[in-house]
């Protein structure tokens, strides 16, 4: 994979980019600046290599990130704990559950023996 730097600083650049430009050039009748922006693009590309202000990598593919692997180790550590956490979290409601219905069987067990007898007619 080709990748793309400023020559002087080895900063990646990428197309989209915006490049500061400064040449200068002596002539018989002195030196000329020119500075302005250019933006950096595949069209630009084959000009800033002619003048030398962006090279060309190619950038071997072992040297890319695999996502399919974890990019780090404290990832993973984190990846565990929400893990660890979710399976807390389904003990607890089942314990809950179990608790709310245990507390229901007593609460109706106490409403039917405190519940008033029914006046007889007379």
């Amino acid at each position: 994979m080709k990748k793309y730097f400023i020559a002087e600083t080895e900063e990646e650049v990428q197309f989209g980019d915006t490049i500061q430009v400064d040449l200068t050039k002596k002539t018989k009748k002195g030196v000329h600046k020119v500075e302005g922006e250019i933006r950096f693009t595949p069209d630009s590309l084959p000009l800033f290599l002619e003048l030398g202000i962006i090279e060309e990598k190619e950038v071997e593919d072992e040297e890319m990130l695999d996502f399919q692997d974890s990019p780090c180790e404290a990832l993973d550590d984190i990846w565990e704990s929400i893990d660890a956490i979710e399976d807390r979290l389904v003990t607890l409601e089942k314990g809950l559950s179990a608790r709310v219905d245990k507390l229901t069987e007593q609460l109706t067990t106490l409403l039917e023996v405190l519940k008033p007898e029914p006046k007889k007619k007379k």
